[in-house]
């Protein structure tokens, strides 16, 4: 006898939907493809607000870039922390890793 197939993927009873998205994280993390280059950003905005308050002192004008920059840094690490919160990272990623749940027997 012959089973019937489907083209319907398995469900996975453990595992929970994934929120959408706010417009605030959609706009943070516009155009960026991964958490590892949120970080790249996230430190590359600081390390260019330390060298504007350096050049800052030279020039009032590049005080307010490296607040610009801090504020940046900011929206960066809190879209970054909505994202591991609700396991918005990738398909690849969901349900893999240390905290992933154990599937049932």
């Amino acid at each position: 006898m012959q089973q019937e197939q489907t083209n319907t993927p398995p469900s996975l009873e453990y595992a929970t939907p994934r929120m959408p998205r706010p417009a605030w994280v959609k706009w943070g993390l516009w155009g960026v493809p991964n958490r590892l280059s949120a970080w790249l950003f996230v430190w590359g905005c600081v390390a260019g607000a330390v060298v504007a308050v350096v050049l800052g002192f030279m020039s009032d004008v590049r005080w307010f870039w490296g607040v610009g920059l801090l504020l940046s840094a900011f929206m960066y690490w809190l879209s970054i922390a909505w994202m591991d919160q609700h396991q918005g990272w990738s398909d690849t990623t969901v349900g893999t890793g240390a905290n992933a749940p154990n599937p049932p027997d």
